[in-house]
């Protein structure tokens, strides 16, 4: 297995690196793509186990079981950041653009999976302001044999200090929309065409574990009023999701 690992330059130049798991630096996570900027910064994506404590040994999964995802963002020398996931799609091959997808946070973060499907999903309530944890009910495409999935996500981290809003918040409709900082004002998910996509559409190419694969690259650095945000893509699989026997 290689593990694809994006390094990224100011805005414009990036360079591409497959790093062998047999030598791995404890700071590399397997399965985790992993977006990197000069500033000693770089996003993570990874599975937990069921209270979030820790990492899960496995990635197998059953229909309708709870995948519970992290998303971190790793800081060195900054000011506090805080982490958003922007958008999700779930797919069954490495390149997001695949048919079928579905879209499953959109909207500048909100988890559209229980409005849409009456499901659990939700993102957790914030621990750690670099870390944001969302549950996602597992799921197989109909009419497709494939039970694999891959999720890939975008993104973002501002410093802590600019305030959670339409443009930067982690909604999820429980009873109504809910904000994973208790921001619910922030939320106002439909106003911006909820579903607008129907879940069938996506953008950026994934990266597979073990095979090198291309990936559009948006390498954001940028200043507004002097918060410094930083956002990239990252992908998460391949994950299995068996059926169960029933005896």
């Amino acid at each position: 297995m290689t593990l694809s690992c994006i390094v990224s330059k100011p805005i414009s130049s990036f360079r591409k690196h497959d790093v062998s798991s047999l030598p791995l630096d404890p700071l590399w996570i397997p399965f985790s793509a992993v977006k990197v900027s000069e500033e000693f910064l770089y996003f993570t994506l990874r599975l937990m186990t069921y209270d979030g404590q820790n990492e899960r040994p496995s990635y197998q999964y059953y229909l309708g079981d709870i995948i519970n995802v992290e998303a971190v963002v790793k800081q060195f020398f900054h000011v506090p950041l805080r982490v958003y996931v922007e958008r999700c799609v779930a797919t069954i091959a490495p390149d997001m653009n695949s048919i079928p997808n579905y879209v499953f946070i959109e909207n500048n973060g909100c988890l559209i999976d229980a409005r849409i499907t009456g499901s659990s999903s939700k993102f957790m309530a914030r621990t750690a302001e670099n870390k944001l944890q969302f549950q996602l009910e597992a799921f197989r495409f109909q009419n497709v044999d494939s039970g694999m999935l891959y999720i890939t996500c975008h993104l973002k981290a501002t410093s802590t200090l600019r305030p959670i809003d339409a443009e930067h918040r982690a909604c999820s409709y429980i009873n109504g929309w809910k904000e994973a900082s208790g921001q619910d004002a922030a939320c106002g998910c439909e106003s911006g065409g909820f579903g607008g996509t129907g879940g069938n559409q996506g953008a950026g190419i994934a990266a597979n574990p073990g095979q090198t694969a291309g990936r559009k690259i948006r390498d954001v650095s940028q200043r507004e009023n002097n918060v410094f945000e930083w956002e990239g893509d990252v992908t998460l699989g391949p994950i299995p999701i068996g059926e169960r026997v029933v005896a």
